[in-house]
């Protein structure tokens, strides 16, 4: 039995869902629609909640990854493999190894969730507007055509997809690190215990997971014009 407990106050969160509220309230003012709903209301805070944990995962998977390269400096030539040689695998800290890994899955996970909220919010305002769509596929390919009108590239939701279909469901990744190029080194994140990586379908980049990154941050911003507009029509 929980008989005393602490609440925890919110200073500050994401104000992404504020400029919506407002138009949705000067509807309100105008005549035009009704008081915004308890479900509303929540799936609001859900997603504040979502878009304020995100830059704090991104910031601890820059730190990880670069904690991982100053660690990884310490390689002796009989580690480098190469198309036509086979090195050593190189030592390395577990903890700094898997805070890596589990930095790449919190940061999958929380870039789709609040993805999904999202599209289930866009379909709870577009009912609350008085044109619902009913059909979560109708409400994907809306959701797809506003981003395509406000010139958000699709490239980024490809690659999240991917990435996350196969955290979630289909294996967990391994870590290798390109370092092709002096100074320009980057962090590759393995679907299978492979030695040569040739076949790019067999891993993905942290190049990819910032465009994942770029590309959800023009998303969100053509969705919050987008749902303000809504309300102004």
């Amino acid at each position: 039995m929980t008989d005393k407990w602490l609440h925890l106050c919110e200073l500050s969160g994401d104000p992404w869902v504020l400029p919506i509220w407002a138009s949705v309230h000067r509807a309100m003012a105008a005549g035009r629609t009704t008081a915004i709903t308890p479900e509303l209301s929540e799936m609001g805070v859900h997603i504040s909640t979502r878009l304020t944990l995100l830059p704090r995962v991104v910031d601890r998977l820059t730190k990880d990854v670069s904690a991982l390269y100053c660690t990884a400096k310490a390689y002796e030539p009989e580690h480098v493999f190469t198309r036509t040689k086979s090195g050593t695998a190189l030592p390395v800290d577990n903890d700094i190894k898997y805070h890596v890994i589990a930095d790449v899955d919190s940061f999958l996970f929380e870039v789709n969730a609040c993805a999904e909220l999202m599209q289930k919010f866009f379909q709870l305002l577009y009912a609350h507007a008085g044109k619902p769509i009913t059909d979560k596929e109708d409400v994907a390919k809306a959701v797809i055509a506003v981003l395509k009108k406000d010139g958000v590239p699709k490239a980024w939701f490809k690659k999240l997809k991917q990435a996350r279909n196969f955290a979630a469901h289909n294996g967990t990744p391994y870590v290798a690190i390109d370092i092709s190029e002096y100074g320009k080194w980057e962090a590759l994140f393995l679907k299978e215990n492979i030695v040569l990586l040739d076949d790019k379908r067999k891993f993905f980049k942290v190049s990819d997971l910032q465009d994942i990154s770029h590309g959800f941050s023009s998303a969100k911003t053509a969705l919050q014009k987008h749902l303000v507009e809504l309300f102004q029509l």
